[in-house]
């Protein structure tokens, strides 16, 4: 089993980034996951797409202008290249949009923040079901994405989760069909990573009700999701 590390770059750029301010840093993180020899995760800018963090196009698009993902694409390559010159072969690339784009402009698409094949090992995907009133299937948040990459790269469900819906069982019956979902229609998810926490106003845990958690805990021991590479 490999970590996967979320990196966050809070309380900068794209570009201070790309102007090379934190290369010293960001090779020193490189020497340190080229130490731990074994592969790493990492998950670096997740959800791009959006407009909720600092790292997104969103908030860095220069005035005017709509580069923020050119800018982003920019970032990521600079800091692969410097993780690959420090020799550290064992970080699996894994690029995290979110399942829908904010704002949805055609500029802000999150095709155009792909880094590129060479730049990319995996594919990962964010996505909730977070209104009981506007109750959403796993198959109609990640097919979009998924389709489009599904082809070439192995997909992970990085961050998923659902609330509680307007009738009991509703939660249960969501983790149920996500996972005969996974087996029928997603062969090319090899990582599935539910977000167990009270966050952003809604309570995703597992066990927000003795249905949701029995469902969760027969999802767990599926030989599918234990046996998956």
């Amino acid at each position: 089993m490999s970590p996967m590390i979320t990196w966050q770059p809070s309380g900068t750029t794209l570009d201070a980034i790309n102007a090379g301010t934190f290369d010293d840093m960001i090779r020193t993180r490189a020497q340190a996951v080229a130490s731990f020899a074994n592969p790493i995760f990492l998950r670096w800018a997740h959800e791009m797409n959006g407009n909720w963090y600092p790292w997104d196009g969103y908030h860095n698009n220069t005035p005017g202008l709509h580069d923020g993902p050119a800018k982003y694409v920019a970032a990521w390559r600079r800091i692969h290249d410097l993780f690959v010159t420090a020799g550290a072969a064992n970080a699996v690339w894994l690029w995290c949009p979110n399942r829908a784009s904010f704002p949805t402009d055609a500029w802000n698409a999150y095709q155009n923040y792909y880094p590129g094949d060479s730049y990319v090992d995996w594919v990962c995907i964010d996505g909730y079901n977070r209104l009981p009133t506007d109750w959403r299937t796993f198959r109609s948040i990640f097919t979009p994405i998924y389709t489009t990459y599904a082809t070439t790269k192995p997909i992970m469900i990085g961050e998923t989760a659902s609330v509680e819906g307007l009738t009991s069982g509703q939660k249960a019956t969501w983790i149920t069909e996500a996972g005969s979902a996974v087996k029928q229609s997603f062969p090319a998810i090899a990582a599935f990573l539910w977000f167990d926490s009270q966050a952003y106003g809604n309570d995703w845990r597992i066990d927000t009700s003795t249905s949701s958690l029995a469902a969760f805990q027969d999802l767990a021991l599926d030989p599918y999701f234990r046996t998956r590479p």
